[in-house]
């Protein structure tokens, strides 16, 4: 189905759609062609192919300067959308394969944040609570075990924020040092904000 005309106008209309009028509420939202809402649209071509579908979720990703690119694994079953804010505009190639380099990464890695300060306090809670009870099972003095389990911490903090992260093509630098490389070729500074990963 996947290459069906119609199915590709489904979702081009969705696409642009979310680039015009935001995600919230989505399937409320009346279309901007005036033809009903986003929900009847996808009810219709439901009927129309005659295969089940259902829109699961759709975000939109804005930088005020910069690049917003992507990446889709060949079996579509992983796409990562981010956004790359310049200090200046610059539409050289080099940020065009940097944003689309590091959407591979992100699909290739376990990301859950760009830096530290975006991660999910209750994500690191979580991990505190496993960690805490197998640094308990050491037997170790408390002084240690709380070293133990910031240490830990901290690595896992390493292993989950892109910027910090093996870049998957090179494993000899980080993303941060990709980033920052990059950002020194074409002169103009670079920052990743945000990325959206979706695996189905």
């Amino acid at each position: 189905m996947a290459r069906n005309e119609s199915f590709k106008a489904l979702l081009q209309t969705l696409g642009g759609q979310v680039l015009s009028q935001g995600s919230d509420a989505l399937m409320e939202q009346q279309l901007v062609d005036g033809g009903g809402t986003i929900q009847d649209l996808i009810n219709g071509k439901v009927a129309e192919l005659g295969e089940n579908m259902q829109l699961l979720d759709a975000a939109r990703i804005e930088v005020n300067q910069g690049w917003v690119g992507g990446y889709v694994h060949m079996t579509g079953k992983i796409g990562v959308i981010l956004g790359l804010e310049t200090e200046a505009a610059s539409e050289d190639p080099k940020l065009q394969q940097l944003a689309h380099d590091l959407a591979m990464h992100i699909a290739a890695s376990p990301a859950e944040a760009v830096r530290e300060d975006q991660v999910d306090s209750a994500l690191i809670e979580k991990e505190r609570e496993v960690f805490s009870a197998q640094a308990r099972e050491s037997g170790k003095p408390e002084e240690i075990i709380e070293k133990m389990i910031e240490g830990r911490i901290k690595k896992f903090l390493k292993e989950i924020c892109v910027e910090t992260q093996p870049f998957v093509k090179d494993p000899q630098k980080t993303v941060g040092q990709l980033v920052k490389e990059v950002s020194k070729e074409i002169g103009v500074g670079i920052r990743l904000e945000s990325f959206i990963k979706y695996q189905f």
